[in-house]
């Protein structure tokens, strides 16, 4: 058995936090995600959580307002407190996160990436929630039309519950696809007809980065945010995902909702 040890005046943080820090629980022996080309996995208090775990990149803080928690942060909704990886979408791109849902809606945004700063054109992905009902993928074309996929299953993690969620678009040269995943039984994918998309010089990022007439309704709780690129989201790829994560998170004290069949 494990012994860890509460520590509630850490010097290392400017401010103070609810919770303690747990000294010991994780190591820092996470391993990232086979594949990805960026992953990191928050805690409080320890600046190498800001550090890709795949070859130690740092993600650029846009605010010191962050709220670091010990196993993860919350970014505030405000536009401008987002955290930017130096990765722009190329297609045929997979982003990842585990977040915590959200209790108020609608128009809750999640993760962001390639979307010009004038959100009505050029091109970008999207993944966000509408309302507590679902959590879509979206990609912006540059005729300004924003075809979308969308799992109803957000609905029903309950509220303040952790989730995994995976959100895919292809390849922009040719007529390809957007998916999501959020779980075992929860996939969803539709062909996209046009290679028209115009992806910005923007980065793939987590929080409210980029919109400010998009903006959330309440902050961003996130655990982890990752970046894979040149591999397709299937529903046996993102059960890998889910269950990586899933054992990822339990060593930092964080259950995932797992959705099945039972669920509806």
């Amino acid at each position: 058995m494990a012994l860890f040890k509460l520590n509630y005046q850490n010097v290392n943080l400017n401010d103070l936090v609810s919770e303690p820090k747990l000294e010991g629980s994780f190591n820092n022996k996470l391993a990232a995600e086979p594949l990805a080309v960026r992953h990191w996995v928050f805690d409080q208090g320890n600046s190498d959580s800001f550090k890709d775990l795949v070859n130690g990149v740092d993600i650029t803080r846009q605010s010191a307002e962050i709220n670091e928690r010990f196993n993860s942060l919350i970014l505030p909704k405000e536009v401008g407190n987002g955290l930017i990886s130096d990765i722009q979408c190329s297609g045929k791109d997979i982003i990842f996160a585990v977040v915590k849902k959200l209790p108020k809606s609608p128009n809750t945004l999640l993760i962001a990436g390639n979307a010009n700063e004038d959100v009505q054109s050029g091109g970008g992905v999207l993944l966000n929630s509408t309302g507590s009902t679902t959590l879509s993928m979206r990609c912006r074309l540059n005729d300004g039309s924003t075809p979308s996929i969308s799992s109803s299953r957000y609905s029903y993690v309950a509220e303040s519950e952790w989730y995994f969620v995976a959100g895919y678009v292809g390849d922009i040269d040719s007529i390809s696809s957007l998916a999501i995943f959020m779980g075992p039984d929860s996939f969803a994918s539709k062909d996209i007809s046009s290679s028209g998309r115009n992806f910005s010089n923007r980065s793939l990022a987590v929080g409210n980065a980029y919109y400010q007439d998009h903006p959330s309704v309440a902050d961003t709780q996130i655990a982890e945010f990752g970046i894979i690129q040149g591999q397709e989201l299937t529903p046996e790829y993102g059960k890998t995902l889910f269950e990586h994560s899933k054992q990822r998170m339990l060593k930092r004290g964080i259950k995932l909702f797992n959705l099945t069949i039972n669920d509806i």
